[in-house]
């Protein structure tokens, strides 16, 4: 049964219609015991402790004794700590770790200081099969329920797994930008894991005016195609990219208003020199994701937990 999504406060990161309980399947969790976990490696667009010394650092940008490192897995999100040159060798990948897990200081989110790291890319026959997993399991749009801007996006799991494979799987995603019954399931989840190469593909995609007044899939996928492009490139076309009030500024012809600002941008964008991408609407998965959010370092919300204060049963 697909579970209507709940957002309990601000400091709550929005959980996935199919999201887990806040447990592992590729190990068994033992608090301070050496624990291995499979996952995307997330770092801060801020990379605050990579400032220099002499540079000051206010405590909403960059709170002291938060790491900028994290870790997201299929069930659950963390807080990283290990050397941060042997970290930065695989930053936003998908990755398995090996080390200990505790609690974290007035925090949400479990820490897990790495001991081991190493690459973990998801084959690319893997990939495609969740692909095709998408055609068999229908997705509710993405649905802004508050004021100021909160997004569910009904994820479901194989979009889930998909998202787990980080960046590695943008070349396959993008094949299949041409196939209709997909396109507004590939284009959210480029919004998660792809860089610039996805921009133009994802903007070809998008419905024009025409099409968008007529079909309400049009709308589906022109809505999913904002959502992936503010997240990828930090750009105001539509909405600010930080979330708060929604305010539509470009209703009529979301596709003509990307490419003209595309044009205009592409030359000179680099996806590594962006503001701060706390585009704090887009979920945590894939590979922009700041960890935490680092205002409140919040997690998931455990699915257990949920059916409790809901009363939203199977």
């Amino acid at each position: 049964m697909t579970r209507r999504l709940f957002v309990l406060s601000a400091v709550f990161l929005i959980c996935a219609g199919h999201c887990q309980a806040q447990t592992e399947k590729n190990s068994v969790e033992s608090r301070n015991s050496v624990t291995t976990l499979t996952g995307i490696l997330l770092v801060s667009d801020r990379r605050c402790d990579e400032w220099p010394a002499d540079v000051p650092k206010d405590k909403w940008t960059c709170p002291e004794g938060l790491s900028q490192w994290g870790l997201i897995t299929l069930g659950k999100q963390y807080s990283v700590r290990g050397k941060t040159n042997e970290l930065k060798q695989y930053e936003r990948r998908r990755v398995t770790v090996t080390g200990s897990v505790s609690p974290g200081p007035e925090s949400f989110m479990d820490r897990f200081d790495v001991q081991s790291i190493s690459s973990s890319e998801m084959p690319e026959n893997q990939i495609r099969g969740f692909i095709e997993q998408l055609k068999y399991d229908r997705w509710t749009e993405p649905e802004n329920i508050a004021n100021p801007t909160t997004w569910v996006f009904n994820f479901t799991r194989p979009m889930l797994q998909i998202l787990q494979a980080g960046p590695a799987a943008q070349d396959v995603l993008l094949r299949y930008l041409d196939d209709p019954k997909i396109k507004d399931q590939i284009i959210i989840l480029l919004g998660g894991l792809g860089d610039q190469k996805a921009v133009l593909p994802i903007i070809y995609a998008m419905a024009d005016r025409n099409e968008a007044r007529d079909s309400d899939y049009a709308r589906k996928v022109n809505l999913a195609a904002n959502l992936a492009l503010t997240n990828i490139t930090v750009g105001d076309v539509i909405w600010h990219h930080g979330g708060g009030i929604t305010m539509d500024a470009c209703p009529d012809d979301p596709k003509s208003c990307w490419y003209t600002w595309w044009i205009q941008h592409a030359d000179t964008f680099d996806i590594s020199k962006t503001v701060s991408r706390n585009y704090s609407n887009y979920p945590s998965y894939g590979i922009y994701q700041d960890p935490g959010l680092f205002r409140s370092e919040a997690t998931v919300i455990p699915l257990a937990w949920l059916r409790r204060v809901t009363g939203d049963v199977e």
